[in-house]
């Protein structure tokens, strides 16, 4: 499922969002150096560095610890 699909389907709305790839046996966080999390709407609506990865395949969702934001969901793409 596309990430945009699957955001709009499974993610509540004013949800924290954090975006992975899989590097390997581990993952790596999507980040741009600043800001690492937005909320859904954001990607959505195309106001974040992450929206450009709405067309990428969600392949799972995982509770990684984070020190910044652990309330956020952390979604995996490929």
């Amino acid at each position: 499922m596309k990430l945009k699909d699957f955001i709009e389907k499974f993610v509540a709305h004013n949800t924290v969002v954090r975006l992975w790839h899989e590097k390997g046996h581990t993952y790596q966080m999507i980040h741009d150096g600043e800001k690492e999390v937005f909320m859904e709407w954001e990607v959505l609506g195309g106001k974040s560095f992450l929206s450009k990865y709405l067309e990428s395949k969600v392949v799972c969702v995982t509770d990684i610890v984070c020190n910044k934001y652990p309330e956020a969901v952390n979604i995996v793409i490929e």
